[in-house]
């Protein structure tokens, strides 16, 4: 089943994002960028189970990056809330999508985090990864807290993402593949900053081979 871009949610200052509309099976990521001391936190609805997609985070200069997900249970609108984590220049973007592998322990394909930069840049690029399923949507979450900038904040910066959010101290992007690769997210900041970015795969869900009748023996 093929995957399809849903919606996405977003909200700036706070750990929480409101009416956010799922149907059962959907892939539900969410990333939470925040100005404060990486933590593990949790992210959770009052229906759905979230893992971590990362499990510890660079010392980037003063930003840290969290992403989790989930598979929709049921049809219904949801408050997404991450807790354990801070909300100083924070900002939260949560993705839907539908065609997705609906078992929760095997959807993510690969993640990564971007390493700490030595100096400030315009040049954004995330880390590449390798996926190893050939149709995945990927998602990047982009944080920084080192600079202000004016609008616009940030643009994309030809890898064929879709720059969904662009904030002041944060952003979010998605790009759907149909061949396995390696694949990186690259942005242009308005103003010369130190960013960070959690970039990561999930895989389609399995389609269903059918065979003609005279390959069932029902037809002689």
């Amino acid at each position: 089943m093929a995957i399809s871009f849903v919606n996405v949610y977003s909200a700036s200052l706070t750990n929480t994002v409101a009416s956010v509309v799922v149907v059962a099976g959907d892939l539900i990521v969410v990333g939470i960028a925040y100005n404060n001391t990486w933590a593990q936190g949790t992210c959770g609805d009052t229906v759905n189970t979230y893992d971590p997609i990362n499990t510890s985070c660079p010392a980037y200069p003063d930003t840290a990056l969290n992403g989790y997900y989930a598979i929709a249970s049921t049809s219904t609108t949801l408050t997404v809330t991450v807790s354990g984590v801070g909300t100083s220049y924070s900002g939260i973007s949560v993705y839907v999508f539908s065609g997705n592998n609906t078992t929760l322990g095997s959807v993510l394909d690969v993640s990564a985090l971007s390493t700490v930069e030595s100096s400030a840049s315009t040049a954004q690029t995330s880390a590449s990864i390798t996926t190893t399923n050939a149709a995945d949507v990927l998602v990047c979450f982009w944080g920084q807290g080192y600079v202000s900038m004016s609008t616009p904040y940030w643009t994309e910066n030809g890898t064929g993402f879709t720059l969904n959010v662009a904030q002041q101290f944060w952003a979010s992007a998605y790009k759907i593949v149909s061949s396995t690769g390696a694949y990186d997210e690259a942005v242009t900041a308005q103003t010369a900053t130190k960013a960070g970015s959690l970039i990561a795969a999930f895989k389609a869900a399995g389609g269903t081979t059918y065979q003609p009748y005279w390959m069932m023996g029902i037809l002689d």
